[in-house]
């Protein structure tokens, strides 16, 4: 075989027919790997106070309730350095190395916070900032106003952080826009209950007082999913990145039952129609249930969710909001009556228990009635003192397993994750696509490189065509037992707008196969493989993956599409 038909062999994967975006079965397939597990630590006394000095014997750590072996230890004490003890198989000692760089996410929900809470949160944020990210930290800020706006990607520059804070503080939010629909839709059903004690053939109906609160719960139920979705893809960046990851989220809305003031108001409405007789309106009133109303607004399940994927990507969340939930609702003022007081209780109970959700889960704090530089001092507190217990997993059916950490030292409290997500391969790989687009260095040790060609249109759609390019010398290949050689790849393919909106991860397998001749002429050539993206309206950038199916080696490269 010469070196020609070398060539025409190694690019001959150009050729193969296959649908875009068609996996290939049998050539990849969900392998659960389970390797060393990470669980940073917070330590404290009964007052809140940082305990450093612990070592790994103060510290249990179960899993699924069976008691791991901790076979790493780090404790970060707040002097710029880690402690590590190794204990993996290697005799204990302790050696000192500069701690990763760590990852900040600043997300402001826009649609909620009022004007009250921006002005003390925005400042705090600067100043959180100034004082505790240190050099080679970076930093995201992110905003949701019906729609994530990533307003300042990852970066290393304060200065561009500080900047855009400073900005954003003069902006106006629309947390007027949704206190003036729920006070309409309360108005809206008082008026109608009014309206039927009132009679007459028109006399509205209980069913309508119903929609009304079910319009209302429904519209926020929507908005919730689509915020916690969109973080939720959001930490998928952050998979396979190192280091001390924290998400601080300001919000003054995030509940886990959705409309559950409005469902209060109800209640309210029912309970004094019910005392009367001699009406459907108030038959319906009797019948009805504020439970089951309610509960087909729950979006705790989404908002567990995104517990689930900070966990599976080691991110810590912080919820701040100074406000809290103490004092009567907007606009009203004076003594309330007791029906009123029950509605601003519903109000003030749910309006934040998503956020403490997310700390509870993910090992952070909601901080909620706390002055803002208060609350974000604790989040430094955390960073500056804290320990990593690692121990070494055993593969199981569930990929979710629950974590729990104690203190085996008198007087020591401890916080952590509740819980890990270990990935498929596939999973993994899918994730790290999806962060590439928002990282400003991508890891290659595949070598892989793109080539691609103008955009083409196909009907209403554009598609790239995209050659992905490996160094033959960099995939693994093994015998066949039959004097050939044998291996595979899969390639993962996802495009994005630069902001945060990205398509869904595409998955296409190639099977190799040589002869024992032609595998050694191949070494030193690349192999190539032909793939067509698809690209939607303002989706420009294109991130790829390579999988190695033998060694499981991994490559990613990110591009820009010239349109």
């Amino acid at each position: 075989m010469n070196a020609r038909s070398a060539a025409v062999l190694c690019w001959s994967l150009l050729l193969l027919p296959c649908a875009a975006y068609a996996q290939q079965a049998g050539t990849f397939g969900e392998v659960l790997e389970v390797g060393l597990t990470s669980v940073d630590v917070v330590a404290t006394d009964a007052q809140g106070n940082p305990v450093t000095g612990l070592k790994a014997s103060d510290f249990e750590v179960y899993e699924d309730g069976k008691r791991q072996a901790i076979t790493n230890f780090s404790a970060f004490d707040g002097s710029g350095s880690s402690a590590v003890i190794l204990r993996d198989g290697e005799t204990p000692q302790e050696v000192q190395e500069p701690p990763a760089p760590r990852k900040f996410i600043f997300y402001i929900d826009d649609s909620s916070l009022t004007l009250e809470n921006r002005r003390a949160i925005f400042p705090s944020v600067r100043k959180f900032l100034s004082t505790y990210v240190r050099e080679g930290d970076q930093a995201l800020l992110v905003t949701w106003n019906r729609a994530l706006k990533v307003r300042v990607p990852w970066t290393t520059d304060r200065a561009a952080i500080d900047g855009a804070l400073v900005s954003l503080e003069g902006e106006l939010s629309s947390a007027s826009v949704l206190l003036a629909e729920r006070q309409r839709a309360e108005r809206l059903m008082s008026k109608l209950a009014q309206e039927s004690k009132e009679g007459g053939n028109l006399a509205p109906s209980w069913a309508e007082v119903v929609g009304v609160a079910r319009g209302y719960a429904e519209s926020r139920r929507i908005d919730v999913m689509q915020s916690t979705n969109a973080l939720t893809r959001l930490l998928a960046s952050l998979t396979g990145v190192d280091g001390k990851k924290v998400l601080v989220m300001a919000t003054d809305d995030l509940p886990t039952l959705v409309g559950a003031d409005l469902f209060q108001h109800l209640d309210n409405i029912r309970a004094s129609s019910a005392l009367s007789t001699g009406s459907s309106f108030q038959a319906g009133a009797r019948s009805s249930s504020i439970i089951t109303d309610t509960s087909q607004y729950d979006v705790s399940i989404t908002i567990d969710t995104l517990a689930r994927a900070a966990n599976a990507t080691g991110v810590t969340i912080y919820g701040i909001n100074p406000k809290g939930l103490g004092g009567p609702a907007e606009g009203k003022a004076g003594l309330q009556m007791p029906t009123e007081a029950n509605l601003d209780f519903a109000r003030n109970d749910q309006s934040l228990a998503g956020i403490k959700m997310l700390a509870n889960r993910t090992g952070g704090v909601a901080m909620v009635g706390a002055p803002a530089d208060m609350a974000l001092e604790r989040v430094g507190r955390d960073l500056s003192a804290y320990y990593s217990l690692g121990y070494r997993s055993t593969p199981g059916k569930s990929p979710e397993r629950k974590i729990e950490v104690r203190a085996t030292r008198p007087g020591v409290r401890v916080r952590s994750r509740s819980n890990v997500y270990y990935r498929s391969l596939e999973r993994e790989m899918a994730d790290r696509v999806i962060a590439n687009h928002l990282q400003s260095r991508v890891a290659n040790p595949l070598g892989v490189s793109l080539e691609a060609d103008p955009v083409a249109a196909d009907g209403s759609r554009r598609l790239l065509p995209v050659r992905v390019v490996i160094p033959m010398n960099m995939l693994t290949l093994l015998p066949d037992g039959k004097g050939g050689m044998t291996g595979g790849f899969s390639v993962f393919t996802c495009s994005s707008d630069g902001q945060g909106g990205t398509s869904g991860v595409n998955v296409q397998s190639q099977a190799i196969h040589f002869t024992a001749e032609q595998a050694a002429q191949m070494q030193g050539r690349r192999i190539g493989f032909a793939i067509q993206v698809p690209l939607e309206k303002g989706r420009d950038r294109i991130s790829v993956g390579v999988l190695d199916h033998v060694s499981q080696e991994q490559g990613f490269v990110t591009m820009k599409a010239t349109l």
